[in-house]
């Protein structure tokens, strides 16, 4: 896999996961809620939640089926856009608009071959940065800008960053229960509607 791919890895699972949305059950339209309310998603069987605005002036969710992850070490994925932004996609003739920005939430199986190699990182975040390292196409950890900073989310060992693909991008890893969360969230400028919703959705991560 050439460096451009691996650039471009999210984005085109992004479009991937807007055409099954589109095509594939268009009956999952009507999810989108008409009034702003904030809505929590809470997946037992990956055992976490996450909170968003929700609405026709907020954000729209878009959630993986395992046929549309088929061939990927993905476990499942939600992406959330701004609906305005996901109509005028979703208007637009095909390839005449680039995929819109987009917060990414995906989730990875923590595999033996993971589990082998973590075994010579000292620190949590040192096992978080090997993952990272390896997966480079997902998160593109190579290019991050300022460093990676060590965190934590509801109080699990994580690390976040930086970096600049088809949007700027803030990037957070957490490890934990066998498993590695990979929140990317893509915005066009600093301060934006996109960039605040991002780390207010990290805020109200709960790990179960």
């Amino acid at each position: 896999m050439n460096k451009k791919t691996l650039v471009y890895t999210l984005v085109v699972l992004v479009a991937v996961l807007l055409v099954g949305y589109f095509f594939v059950k268009p009956m999952l339209q009507d999810r989108t809620i008409v009034t702003d309310t904030m809505q929590r998603i809470d997946n037992k069987d990956l055992d976490f939640s996450f909170a968003f605005p929700s609405g026709e002036g907020a954000l729209t969710s878009i959630e993986s089926t395992p046929e549309q992850l088929a061939g990927t070490p993905l476990q499942h994925m939600y992406v959330l856009m701004e609906n305005k932004a996901y109509l005028e996609f979703q208007s637009a003739p095909s390839g005449q608009m680039k995929t819109p920005p987009a917060i990414s939430v995906l989730v990875f199986n923590e595999t033996e071959e993971d589990q082998t190699a973590a075994t010579g990182a000292p620190t949590a975040y040192d096992k978080i940065r090997l993952w990272a390292n390896k997966n480079d196409g997902y998160t593109n950890i190579s290019s991050a800008r300022d460093g990676v900073e060590e965190l934590k989310i509801d109080g699990v060992p994580s690390v976040r960053y930086a970096n600049q693909g088809l949007y700027k991008q803030n990037v957070s890893i957490a490890r934990t229960g066998g498993r590695f969360y990979l929140i990317v969230g893509q915005y066009e400028t600093e301060g934006d509607y996109l960039s605040t919703v991002y780390q207010d959705l990290i805020d109200s991560i709960i790990f179960e």
